[in-house]
């Protein structure tokens, strides 16, 4: 995989990339940002059995935009318990 995305080892995630076979070397080339998708470990892989693929993608898409969103809401309240404690 060819990928400014380094995964780590159990990491799950959707690629959208192009497969690449040369002389040199044969690789999935996924080198934007946006063509990696990390799918949490707690995504339940099971919901897509059966769905048309791209109903498959929505849910993956739909399922890291909410993790996005907690995460995001835990880093905010984070945020505002360390700038409450850095400013006493």
């Amino acid at each position: 995989m060819v990928s400014q995305y380094y995964p780590h080892q159990g990491q799950r995630f959707l690629l959208f990339a192009t497969y690449q076979c040369n002389e040199l070397y044969r690789a999935y080339n996924a080198t934007e940002e946006y063509r990696v998708v990390p799918i949490g470990p707690y995504f339940p892989i099971d919901q897509l059995t059966g769905k048309p693929l791209a109903e498959q993608i929505q849910t993956v898409l739909r399922g890291r935009l909410e993790g996005l969103k907690r995460e995001s809401e835990h880093a905010a309240d984070e945020k505002k318990r360390l700038e409450a404690g850095a400013t006493k």
